[in-house]
């Protein structure tokens, strides 16, 4: 069992509902794929440890962390709304619940059931659903069930509903605790950030790159982001649009860095030396490529893109096939397969859509043609790879890339 404890300090809890003193409010986060790991599974618990003091120690600094089977428990600060909202950003974990404490006698649950079902006690119907690990308990699952119920029905008259309740008493028996809830709220899921490597998250501004930085976020990913950028064609309306969508970010990993890569000069070069139908493909060759060589000197495993097979002419499966032969690391597509309608779904979800469609031009934009190739060949992609070598275009993409503050 592990045990992390930060300074402690006295918190009192608001509530009206609550007022034993041995009834103590924690959180109660339930982990999903981490069953599933073996002798490696201490990684993640770590990790997820790590993600969940990280994400929450600005503003709640004397948390503590306690992991158990399958599950961690949260105290210090009660139910703090603000508290529960951060720990559903983190990866991991899939179920957080608003939990009280007892010790696991009969009498204690049957008083600390009342107490808790007090805040529902407007409930149309109810059900108790009681598991318990601790097989030396008394009574089994069902008959704990029963008798709490019975109590229930006995003091608030409450209809039970055992097929659709619109409140569910949950029963958990440990050896050494008991948790009862009647509040909970889905988790992120997913798997905790920096569990699978760490990659560099091509952001360019739109809806589609930040949702791809979320979904390979949530399966472990810990990503960094590059945008491209291309004064005096785009200006500071676009950074402080990126700016804003890697703040959406950070609201699953605070860690996230933005690094600017100015490409002026390398987009003129395209310009005077590429018919127009190549251009974009041209340019998107160049940005896997520079993305690809800092990535590679900064130590990232993987590039992330928010490519969608079909969905604009530079993204159909020749054009994608191409452009990945510029980045030497495996290029990440979450997005591939979705439709426009899904990805604007996790957008306005996640917080990001409505950054995303504030209007700002981009370095891509700037080169879109009336008919753009939609097919083009490897080998002249390797052709203006060999010139952009020659002439030196990537290593003065790379020397004008910088950290973002």
């Amino acid at each position: 069992k592990i045990r992390r404890c930060f300074r402690k300090e006295i918190f009192c809890v608001n509530s009206t509902y609550t007022q034993r003193k041995d009834l103590k409010p924690v959180i109660l986060l339930k982990t999903g794929e981490l069953f599933l790991k073996g002798e490696n599974r201490f990684i993640f618990i770590e990790r997820l440890a790590s993600n969940i003091r990280k994400i929450s120690e600005r503003d709640f600094p004397e948390i503590e962390i306690e992991e158990g089977a399958g599950r961690f428990l949260i105290s210090g600060y009660g139910h703090d709304p603000v508290l529960i909202e951060r720990l559903k950003r983190v990866f991991g974990i899939v179920l957080v619940e608003e939990v009280f404490r007892c010790n696991p006698a009969l009498e204690e649950i049957e008083s600390a059931s009342i107490e808790v079902m007090n805040r529902v006690r407007g409930a149309a119907s109810f059900k108790v659903d009681c598991r318990r690990t601790w097989k030396k308990f008394p009574l089994t699952s069902m008959e704990t069930a029963a008798r709490i119920g019975e109590k229930l029905v006995n003091h608030y008259g409450f209809k039970v509903n055992l097929e659709s309740p619109s409140v569910t008493l949950k029963i958990t028996i440990e050896q050494k605790n008991v948790f009862l809830s009647v509040t909970s709220h889905r988790g992120a899921g997913g798997l905790p950030v920096g569990t699978s490597g760490r990659g560099v998250l091509l952001l360019s501004g739109g809806i589609d790159s930040p949702v791809a930085g979320y979904l390979a976020m949530k399966r472990g990913l810990e990503i960094s982001c590059m945008h491209f950028y291309s004064p005096p064609y785009t200006g500071e309306q676009v950074l402080r649009k990126v700016d804003a969508l890697v703040e959406v970010l950070r609201r699953f990993n605070p860690d996230i860095k933005l690094y600017i890569a100015q490409i002026t000069s390398a987009q003129d070069f395209i310009r005077r030396v590429a018919k127009p139908r190549k251009r974009v493909i041209l340019l998107r060759w160049l940005m896997m490529k520079v993305a690809s060589l800092f990535a590679i000197r900064k130590n990232f495993s993987a590039l992330v893109t928010g490519e969608n097979l079909g969905q604009v002419a530079s993204q159909t499966l020749e054009n994608i096939f191409s452009v990945e032969k510029a980045s030497k690391l495996p290029v990440i597509r979450p997005l591939i397969a979705f439709d426009k309608s899904e990805i604007m779904d996790i957008a306005k979800r996640i917080g990001s859509f409505e950054i995303s469609i504030i209007p700002a031009e981009d370095c891509c934009t700037l080169f879109i043609p009336r008919y753009p190739t939609t097919k083009v060949r490897l080998e002249d992609c390797l052709e203006y790879d060999a010139i952009f070598a020659e002439k030196g275009i990537y290593d003065e993409c790379l020397a004008n890339v910088t950290e973002r503050e």
